[in-house]
């Protein structure tokens, strides 16, 4: 078999290895503080003593999340192999591999060639802006729901191909399944409006009547979401303007120049960026104008928007943007950035020296790509790296968090901290650094309480959950560690008093914590539980 032909036949085979290979060092990883232990390792739901707890998760958010199926994913893990981190990052690694494939054969089902589709399935599976998506082990819900979204989208193809109800009727299923993996799936009536421009469709009455069915389906479950995170502080109209055409850009910015990549984004402190980005988001709607012939370039824009309208801030009340939010949006990208290439390669074909020289550029391109991509999973490595490389390079947005992440990661990553008096200090000190950062958040209190708990010193503990809880009556956390000290104080009536406030504060966490507590006995080992 001539190397042409084998190289054409079994290259999309290939691609998905090498995205493998590039994503190895997430296989060695661990669960990080940032939102892991919410989402997987304190999910209740996953410590039924009845086994999968599937009405509870069907039932409940995460985090003001509903992401049922993604849950379901994880509650299978932990039912099988415990919180093993290899088991979870294994399967967010070949969950995007999937959607690694199903890109390319979406690429091919558009049009492109087999190299030019292979390069769109490279480029999306090796871009250091999806490392998040992958490399997180919260963000299953990308993954997830990019298997079933792209699935969907190559069912409707399927539709318009043949006409067959059924395709129909299956895009429907496959994409409320990928809103119960993320809400932001509720885009889906959107991207099937742009295939039916792309493949020449008529808009008709059916055609429309179809998107607003497909809505209703999507839009009810995704507004179980929206509702827990809506913002109810708004700016002007002008500002808000301004914020959505920066965030607009910003995505882009971030597609073509991934360095550095971060958990978060801060909006910019000066107005004038805002002001400065209008020029440049103004050029660009120029460009799409100019350049409305070009059909790859329309189709990408369009793939990219319509994914993306859902994530654009208005608010800047909304803390960040964030790498996660452009899984899917990028698919249309990869694949213009694909044509691109081919038409520059037909155009050089008969030209030797800028031939090299294209084939140079391009392997250095996804060379480093793949470099950066290897470097961003080291950076998930651990909490400890994450939030060192958060700090490395951005110090200002949300400072008082980073500190206080890291801060948590050094005491979890030292099972001997209270004997170990320098970095004991240096825990302190990341703690006092958030605090002054941020005195009205009670989490760097929180956890110079708990330092000072585990050292044995109660007294220092009571005065920083007390600090914590005149920022927050409410928190229960604050409130049960209160009454833990006091239990370990030997004062069982301030104890009480504490855990019955909790109690109070937060029923459903009383469930699990408080009252299995107090029914094994806990206060009792005291001499409290004949007093009450």
């Amino acid at each position: 078999m001539p190397f042409q032909k084998f190289l054409k036949r079994y290259l999309p085979f290939f691609i998905p290895l090498l995205v493998f290979i590039v994503y190895l060092p997430c296989l060695r990883a661990g669960f990080v503080n940032w939102d892991d232990n919410i989402h997987v390792l304190n999910n209740f739901c996953f410590k039924s003593p009845h086994g999968l707890n599937l009405p509870e998760i069907w039932t409940s958010t995460i985090n003001n999340t509903y992401i049922p199926l993604t849950a379901t994913t994880w509650a299978i893990e932990h039912c099988f192999f415990g919180f093993n981190p290899f088991v979870f990052h294994l399967d967010n690694v070949l969950l995007h591999l999937v959607t690694v494939v199903l890109v390319i054969i979406f690429s091919r089902r558009m049009g492109l060639s087999a190299y030019a589709a292979a390069l769109a399935g490279l480029l999306f599976g090796i871009h250091p802006m999806h490392v998040e998506s992958v490399a997180w082990v919260t963000e299953r819900k990308d993954v997830l729901y990019g298997v079933l979204y792209m699935s969907a989208l190559l069912a409707y193809l399927h539709y318009l191909d043949t006409g067959r109800k059924e395709y129909f009727w299956l895009t429907l299923f496959l994409g409320e399944l990928s809103i119960c993996a993320k809400p932001m799936a509720v885009s889906l009536p959107f991207v099937l409006l742009v295939l039916d421009w792309f493949r020449g469709r008529r808009w008709t009455f059916q055609t429309l009547v179809e998107k607003v069915f497909c809505a209703a389906v999507l839009v009810p479950i995704a507004f179980i979401t929206y509702i827990a995170n809506s913002v109810l502080v708004h700016p002007a109209l002008g500002q808000g303007l301004f914020i959505w055409a920066w965030c607009f850009m910003f995505y882009l910015y971030k597609f073509l120049f991934p360095f550095p990549l971060l958990l978060f984004y801060g909006f910019p402190q000066s107005a004038a960026v805002f002001y400065l980005n209008v020029p440049v988001f103004l050029g660009f709607v120029m460009a799409l104008w100019f350049y409305r012939r070009n059909r790859w370039f329309v189709f990408a824009v369009s793939f990219y928007f319509a994914n993306i309208f859902f994530l654009l801030r208005f608010s800047p009340f909304l803390l960040y943007v964030a790498d996660r939010f452009m899984y899917l949006p990028s698919v249309g990208l990869c694949m213009f950035f694909a044509v691109s290439v081919e038409k520059l390669f037909f155009w050089v074909k008969g030209r030797r020296s800028n031939r090299y020289s294209f084939y140079m550029a391009l392997c250095v391109l996804l060379a480093v790509m793949t470099a950066l991509t290897w470097r961003q999973c080291e950076v998930w490595q651990s909490s400890v790296t994450l939030w060192r490389h958060q700090l490395k390079y951005d110090s200002k947005t949300a400072a008082w968090l980073a500190y206080s992440k890291l801060a948590d990661a050094y005491a979890a990553a030292d099972k001997h901290l209270a004997s170990d008096a320098r970095q004991f200090n240096r825990v302190q000190a990341l703690y006092l650094k958030a605090a002054e950062l941020k005195p009205d958040s009670l989490y760097p209190y929180l956890g110079l309480g708990k330092l000072f708990e585990s050292a044995g010193d109660f007294g220092r503990a009571q005065k920083y959950y007390e600090q914590a809880i005149l920022i927050d009556h409410n928190n229960f956390d604050a409130l049960f560690s209160l009454g833990r000290v006091f239990q370990k104080r030997k004062m069982p009536q301030q104890a009480i008093g504490f855990y019955r406030k909790a109690m109070a504060a937060d029923p459903f966490l009383c469930s699990y914590v408080l009252k299995p507590a107090f029914l094994g006995g806990l206060l009792q080992e005291e001499g409290v539980g004949s007093r009450r």
